[in-house]
């Protein structure tokens, strides 16, 4: 590591008590102080080291001096013996007849891992760990601008070898699990790294409290413990996140967990052929199942106040859990005396087959039956808001998904599609993606078999305000299409902004259509 020259900057204001400790220590022969102390006092953690080094006579046994009539005095005397991996913290200063160096001027190589900190006005610190072995020599020199440069000292560090801190990395991933309501699961990692890591496991992206060791047990699974599971391994060295899996929960029920279905509400028959049943969600988490023949119906409103439809049809289980949960309240922005639930969802499909649908759309003018719902004077999202949808299917199989109405978005986490090996017969129709912050965007499938239809994004761009890029599997088309929200407003097939990657390789231009120029 080549040293660079630490720039010049005016001296500090002395405090009275520097100033008298000053003039006192300059009527000693032995040593003229570098800096003030009240400036010293600030620097950590090896302040404290400093301060007793250059601020007081007494203490001039722990402090050495190389040879001259100005000189270097260092915490640590030359040459400097430490091994790979070991702490390093190194002062020095100027004392004699020089002025305080209010910069300095450094040169040669220092040990790598080890940067300087410090030196304007201060004393300078050279501090980190080595990760190299081997004898490294740098200079050091004083700059002042009243009294001069002082000479060029020359300091050495010997490195012996040791066990240098390396990054954590994978060698077992967690695997999917699900379990029937009131099982048990259990996640485990295998991570190897210098030092050990520490471990901290998360669901839909949030920190699981008190999951920090290398397996995650779960007994008496709820509708609320699903999600997506990742673990996070980290040491000095670094850090390195696993592959996140889901977890889910089945039943045979129509539903568990907290939610409300009338009989009456049974076997609703729609205006377009289909029968119902219509299930209402209470609490933060309930997974539901279809019976044959008939499309199940989940009803919760989005973070953007949208009533929004989760429809889910075929063999599984499919559990909703909703972030930031509110309610039941009634909705603001419709005519209906139905107290909802509120939150920004998770979906898991379970048990899914070659015959399972699903499909999610916010209640507007163009997917309601009952115009009176709508208020003239209010503005309507109009999309259903998800935060991810993760799909598990013993058979590797799935029937379709539909949710041209549908974006996904979130700020920690995958967000998007997430369906590892799980081939997509049917179609794909999807809104938007965006994710925030940490977030990652995925539409992870086996296989979308359906190679002229491939994957559709209906009116959205799929531009990530974090600039990640989606990762993207089993999927060989991305077409960017026309869409409508659930009010009827059409929405123009868009120009893709997002970058594509499948196993860190950009795979954006083999596999984007974009609309034809108008």
């Amino acid at each position: 590591m080549k040293l660079s020259s630490l720039p010049r900057r005016p001296l500090w204001w002395l405090n009275l008590p520097s100033v008298m400790l000053l003039t006192l220590l300059q009527r000693t022969p032995l040593l003229k102080l570098a800096v003030p102390t009240g400036v010293v006092t600030h620097l950590s953690p090896i302040s404290s080291i400093l301060r007793s080094a250059f601020t007081s006579v007494a203490s001039l046994g722990v402090v050495h001096a190389l040879a001259g009539a100005t000189e270097l005095a260092t915490t640590s005397p030359s040459p400097l013996t430490t091994t790979v991996g070991a702490t390093v913290q190194v002062g020095f200063a100027i004392t004699g007849t020089v002025s305080a160096a209010d910069r300095w001027t450094t040169g040669g190589s220092v040990p790598p891992g080890l940067t300087f900190s410090g030196g304007e006005n201060t004393p300078l610190i050279l501090s980190g760990k080595p990760t190299v072995a081997g004898t490294f020599n740098f200079t050091v020199q004083g700059n002042d601008a009243i009294g001069g440069d002082t000479q060029v000292y020359t300091y050495t560090i010997i490195v012996t070898g040791g066990t240098p801190d390396v990054a954590p990395t994978v060698s077992a991933q967690p695997t999917a699990q699900s379990t029937a309501v009131g099982g048990s699961v259990t996640l485990s990692v295998t991570a190897a790294g210098t030092p050990t890591p520490t471990y901290q496991w998360y669901r839909n992206g949030r920190v699981v409290t008190g999951a920090t060791s290398a397996t995650l047990s779960l007994t008496n699974v709820q509708p609320a413990n699903a999600g997506v599971y990742s673990v996070v391994a980290t040491n000095a060295a670094g850090s390195v996140t696993s592959t996140a899996v889901p977890v889910s929960v089945s039943t045979t029920d129509l539903f568990v967990g907290t939610a409300f279905s009338d009989p009456a509400w049974r076997s609703l028959q729609h205006p377009n052929g289909n029968l119902y049943t219509q299930i209402l969600l209470t609490g933060a988490a309930a997974t539901v199942t279809a019976d044959a023949g008939k499309v199940t119906r989940i009803s919760f409103i989005d973070l953007q106040d949208d009533i929004i439809q989760l429809e889910f049809s075929g063999p599984g289980s499919m559990t909703i859990t909703l972030d930031n949960p509110s309610g039941p309240a009634l909705p603001t922005k419709y005519n209906q005396a139905v107290e909802y639930m509120r939150g920004h969802p998770t979906v898991l499909i379970q048990g899914a087959g070659a015959n399972t649908f699903f499909s999610a759309f916010s209640v507007g003018s163009l997917t309601a039956v009952n115009q009176a719902l709508f208020k003239g004077d209010v503005t309507y999202d109009g999309h259903a808001d998800l935060a991810r949808l993760a799909i598990q299917s013993p058979t590797g199989e799935f029937g379709g998904l539909f949710m041209g109405n549908g974006a996904f978005s979130d700020t920690s986490g995958v967000t998007g599609v997430y369906a590892p090996g799980v081939t997509v017969r049917g179609n794909i129709r999807i809104n938007d993606i965006r994710a925030f912050d940490t977030a990652l965007p995925v539409l992870v499938f086996g296989a979308t078999p359906n190679a002229e239809n491939g994957l559709r994004i209906n009116g959205g761009d799929l531009e990530q305000a974090n600039a990640k890029a989606i990762e993207l599997r089993g999927v060989n088309k991305v077409i960017m299409g026309n869409g409508t929200d659930s009010h009827g407003r059409a929405e123009a097939a868009q120009i893709n902004k997002a970058k594509f990657e499948t196993s860190g390789s950009d795979v954006t231009t083999s596999v984007v259509v974009n609309p034809p120029s108008p």
